[in-house]
């Protein structure tokens, strides 16, 4: 990281830059910093601070505010601009990032004075400031903050505000401030929080702006989060529910699954067999709940579309044991790896037990990586375990994506299986694999060592070995070796 790296150097100047920057992102940690930048309001720093710390997110307002500037005496004196408090604000022009800073402090008169000046003030830092303290825990403060929050309801400041108050609502001393706030809102302003930066807000905008329903179709379409587009799918679905064809051709999958699962049967059964075979299993489980509703055999669908992959899936997710030979088939060597793995996914839920151990042990060590990770997770689920020379096999294997599997299937087995697995790949070539491993067995030794029991004489073989092989720390080896019984 840089700033690590700048704290490193015998720079002074690249030290204050890089704690800056920590502070930016951290700011209950060094606070300092950002004292020092808001007391110099001719430096570059400062700028670069006033500018970062208006697209904060709430939470770090809040985390801002949790760190009490006199609170940090432990490590240097008293965090406070030059001359104190009382010195910078009686200075002709305080900063107001000098001024959201004193509004943290832990004397209330200075947060109480402070919230009066960011109240006279017109720019997204102090609004942020006085949100802030509009939850402080000492009334008189609280009171004074409110009041200044009465006068800034725009769209500049409310795209500050809301989600500062959003965040804290839930506590005692904000009690009311969210709902006064926001009941004097315009229409035009609540709609404006549609495209906050916060999800949060936009959520609570969506919930709570009169929006049209193409406005609703073109949120559900396009925003990031997905509790949003479902927020707006469901509200334009209730104000018109003409809308589905529209939410049908929409790009997010949860959107159209939505949108399936209400609309008319007209407006659903020319589409059914592209939803059905859709990639994503959310809309396909969406789409095979309607299908049953419309008298639709979906297992009958799928079944006429092999091998495409995403019949395979549907087929695995509705099909029956009649249909395992059918999935069988599609293992074959010649069919494309999507296909194969979709296959073993279905076998996982069609096929018995013992059909499945007789088939997927092999393809762990095929040249397919998915099919041979799905093969893992698929044997994994119902305790599968290597041993003897099949363990040896996988776990000394070219294929990188053959020796994940292993350690996959060692991990999901109680007992010795995991510190085997992990030792023999301690060493491993892949950095990925070899960090894996001795996570994995460090977590081992912490939670399950003490009741894992005696190891099995192979397993201690095994452990012997891998133990003669590897430069381990005295103190990991002897841990091992004591829980073994080596």
């Amino acid at each position: 990281m840089r700033w690590l790296r700048a704290l490193r150097s015998d720079d002074p100047g690249k030290e204050a830059s890089a704690e800056l920057e920590l502070a930016l992102e951290r700011p209950d940690h060094h606070t300092r910093a950002l004292v020092a930048a808001a007391d110099a309001p001719e430096t570059p720093e400062h700028v670069r601070a006033a500018t970062a710390m208006e697209a904060w997110p709430a939470r770090r307002w809040l985390a801002l505010d949790a760190a009490r500037l006199d609170a940090w005496t432990w490590y240097a004196d008293a965090i406070a601009p030059r001359g104190g408090w009382s010195v910078a604000f009686g200075r002709a022009h305080v900063p107001t990032l000098l001024v959201v800073l004193a509004s943290t402090h832990r004397d209330g008169f200075l947060r109480e004075r402070a919230a009066a000046m960011l109240g006279e003030r017109a720019d997204p830092l102090a609004s942020a400031g006085v949100a802030v303290r509009a939850e402080d825990h000492v009334p008189q403060v609280r009171e004074v903050a409110r009041r200044a929050l009465e006068a800034r309801r725009d769209a500049r400041d409310a795209t500050v505000i809301v989600p500062i108050l959003l965040a804290a609502k839930e506590r005692e001393a904000a009690a009311g401030a969210f709902d006064a706030y926001v009941d004097g809102l315009s229409e035009e302003v609540l709609r404006s929080l549609a495209v906050s930066a916060d999800r949060e807000t936009r959520r609570f905008a969506v919930e709570r702006a009169p929006f049209t329903p193409p406005e609703l179709v073109e949120i559900a379409s396009s925003d990031r989060d997905v509790r949003v587009r479902l927020a707006a799918a469901r509200k334009a679905l209730a104000q018109d529910e003409a809308v589905a064809n529209d939410l049908l051709g929409a790009r997010p999958a949860t959107v159209r699954a939505r949108a399936v699962s209400v609309a008319a049967d007209e407006l659903v059964r020319p589409r059914l067999d592209d939803l059905l075979l859709d990639r994503s299993a959310h809309l396909r489980r969406a789409a095979q709940s309607r299908a049953a509703r419309l008298g639709v055999d979906t297992a009958a669908v799928y079944r006429s579309r092999l091998p495409r992959r995403t019949a395979v899936a549907g087929l695995g997710e509705t099909g029956s044991e009649g249909d395992v030979d059918r999935v069988v088939a599609l293992l074959d060597a010649d069919q494309p790896a999507p296909v194969r793995r979709a296959a073993v996914r279905a076998l996982g839920r069609l096929a018995s037990r013992d059909l499945l151990l007789s088939l997927l042990p092999p393809l762990l060590e095929g040249d397919q990586p998915s099919v041979a990770r799905e093969a893992g997770r698929q044997l994994g689920r119902f305790g599968f375990t290597l041993a003897g020379e099949p363990l040896a096999r996988t776990l000394d294997s070219p294929h990188v994506w053959t020796r994940q599997a292993a350690l996959g299937i060692a991990l999901r087995r109680r007992g010795w299986d995991t510190p085997v697995a992990a030792l023999a790949l301690f060493d491993d070539e892949d950095e990925s694999l070899r960090e894996h491993a001795r996570v994995a067995l460090g977590d081992w030794l912490t939670r399950k060592a003490p009741s894992a029991g005696a190891p099995s004489p192979e397993q201690a073989e095994r452990l012997r070995a891998s133990l003669a092989r590897l430069a381990l720390a005295p103190d990991l080896e002897r841990l091992v070796r004591f829980h073994a019984g080596l």
